[in-house]
């Protein structure tokens, strides 16, 4: 007589929904890992993006580096209590499972063994796509910060014909006509801004 006490349907029904919610906090744990990536990620790419299209942007070196470690120390942290917390639900979720395996009298799940395992591979390429981040917002603020300041077509010309002039009066010289084409630029903003006023006053005058 097999003294095996039979299992009740009603612990394996149990043991069945134990499982569904460790199940179900490791996947609603990963939607938090995409949204704290997004919100890591967005401000790497828009301080990117700002500095390709407006090289004046660029930062120095100390204010930026604190701002990229803070965020890779953040990243770090996260990733790894979510890695922590997601091989909890993991070994739960198997052990819940091996159980219900034993009330059938079927064979134990075992975890993937082997050396092409690696587990939490996904917390890793996050990090990594982050730190690739940051080192691309150092060099393109560094390259930014190195970059020639484009002359004018005259200065350049002027230049390439006046080889034999030094280079403190070469250096007067285009200051000067810098200083003239600033000057010239706010004059012409300073009339367009008049005349885009008196054109508005002539308007409500006529009405």
């Amino acid at each position: 007589m097999n003294n095996q006490e039979t299992p009740k349907p009603n612990d394996i029904l149990s043991l069945d929904k134990l499982r569904q919610a460790y199940f179900d906090n490791l996947t609603q744990r990963r939607t938090y890992e995409w949204k704290m990536c997004i919100t890591i990620w967005t401000p790497l790419v828009a301080f990117i993006g700002i500095l390709l299209t407006h090289p004046e942007a660029r930062m120095s070196i100390l204010p930026l580096g604190i701002a990229c470690l803070f965020l890779a120390v953040v990243h770090l942290l996260w990733q790894l209590n979510l890695k922590a917390s997601n091989d909890i639900d993991s070994t739960k979720i198997l052990a819940c499972e091996n159980e219900i395996r034993s009330h059938l009298n079927l064979l134990e799940s075992k975890p993937p063994t082997g050396c092409l395992v690696f587990k939490g591979w996904a917390h890793y390429i996050y990090l990594f796509i982050t730190i690739g981040l940051i080192f691309l917002a150092m060099y393109v603020n560094d390259s930014k910060r190195n970059q020639s300041i484009i002359l004018p077509n005259e200065l350049n010309e002027w230049i390439e014909k006046n080889p034999e002039i030094g280079f403190k009066k070469k250096n007067e010289y285009v200051v000067e006509i810098l200083r003239k084409h600033i000057v010239l630029e706010e004059k012409q903003q300073k009339n367009v801004i008049e005349n885009t006023a008196n054109k508005r006053l002539n308007k409500d005058n006529n009405k």
